[in-house]
């Protein structure tokens, strides 16, 4: 028998590693810095490759500072379920000319005037969140607890494939 409290919001924490494979497999995100001590949140494209995010955001060089915040997520408006994902750490603005072109073609952006800016964000911390609700949580793990059962009497070990996904090729 469930109640109102089964279905209740949670957040799960996801490890390091989970919380970079689905910031890798997403492809924008929120640029987050402080400027004149007031928040300043930006649209923006990314990609990840070799321990940096690669990030193009309608935002002014100038006023970025030392360290930034970028934020990634996926939330089903139906149901609330889904995934958040913080990196934040010390970020540079890519200045080589050929380089910059580079990230402008791979990178669709949105510009704001002569606001548009390629970075790369160096993240020391990444955190990462799954958004669900308690029944979600107890079908998982009592679909967990079955097939391992199954796979204890017949005798045949699994060996799960993939990052955190719900369903094959899914990153929700």
């Amino acid at each position: 028998m469930s109640n109102a409290s089964d279905n209740a919001p949670r957040m799960v924490e996801v490890s390091g590693a989970e919380a970079l494979w689905l910031l890798e497999g997403s492809s924008v995100g929120r640029l987050v810095y402080v400027q004149r001590e007031r928040p300043v949140i930006r649209p923006a494209r990314h990609l990840w490759g070799t321990g940096r995010l690669i990030v193009r955001a309608p935002a002014s060089a100038g006023a970025l500072p030392a360290a930034v915040s970028y934020q990634v997520d996926e939330v089903d408006a139906t149901t609330g379920e889904g995934w958040t994902v913080t990196a934040t750490g010390p970020a540079d603005a890519v200045t080589d000319p050929h380089e910059a072109a580079h990230y402008r073609r791979t990178l669709p952006g949105w510009a704001h005037g002569p606001h548009d800016t390629v970075l790369r964000l160096r993240p020391q911390t990444v955190s990462g969140y799954r958004l669900t609700n308690a029944a979600s949580v107890m079908n998982a793990t009592n679909t967990m607890n079955s097939t391992n059962a199954m796979n204890t009497m017949n005798s045949t070990s699994v060996t799960v494939a993939g990052r955190g996904a719900t369903n094959a090729g899914e990153r929700r």
